[in-house]
């Protein structure tokens, strides 16, 4: 029995024009298989060195600062409208929500490894946001870090503790924790450089 019939087909020559076309899409297609793996390869690897400057950025000497001003004035009960820390911590997470939003930053690895702390922030800074939102009549203020907590929100996992109010003890711990990661980035700071080798003269 003949499951292929090759009476009449040609490799080279005259005829072959079909062997050639075929052999030329196969390629086109590996290429474009190579490029396109090549492409996702290039935007992980991005997307991994964004998140990584995130994160040095949230854990740097200036934001620990930040937070414990935010924790400290919530200690004293005092408004986080007025001070600078909110700003600034404000303005870091809607950085974040819009490079996500914009697909430069996966929302999973955001979700995995910030989500309680998105909804915790929000939640501390929600009121003072639709406060200077109503006040200066710009709606949009914020608007990205708004959609991140909601997004958060949607995964999925249990956020009661995050979504819970921060009690005295709470605040405790973390002007603790915070007071000891700013100690560290002062000893760190205060260390001798290391001398660099000299070449020869």
């Amino acid at each position: 029995m003949t499951f292929i019939n090759t009476d009449g087909l040609s490799f080279l020559g005259p005829g072959s024009e079909w062997f050639w076309t075929a052999v030329s899409a196969i390629t086109l297609v590996a290429t474009l298989l190579a490029i396109y793996r090549q492409v996702l390869l290039q935007r992980g690897l991005k997307e991994a060195q964004q998140f990584e400057e995130l994160s040095q950025e949230w854990e740097s000497e200036r934001f620990l600062r930040s937070r414990r001003s935010i924790a400290l004035t919530l200690q004293e009960g005092g408004d986080l409208e007025p001070l600078a820390a909110t700003g600034r911590i404000g303005d870091f997470w809607d950085k974040l929500g819009s490079l996500v939003r914009a697909g430069h930053v996966g929302r999973g690895q955001i979700t995995a490894q910030w989500a309680d702390i998105i909804l915790i922030y929000w939640t501390m800074l929600e009121p003072s946001t639709l406060s200077h939102r109503a006040m200066v009549g710009q709606p949009t203020e914020y608007e990205h870090f708004e959609w991140l907590a909601t997004v958060m929100l949607r995964d999925g996992h249990d956020h009661s503790r995050a979504l819970t109010p921060l009690n005295a003890e709470r605040i405790d711990t973390w002007i603790a924790q915070l007071n000891e990661s700013i100690a560290l980035e002062e000893s760190l700071r205060a260390l001798p450089a290391v001398p660099q080798p000299q070449g020869d003269a």
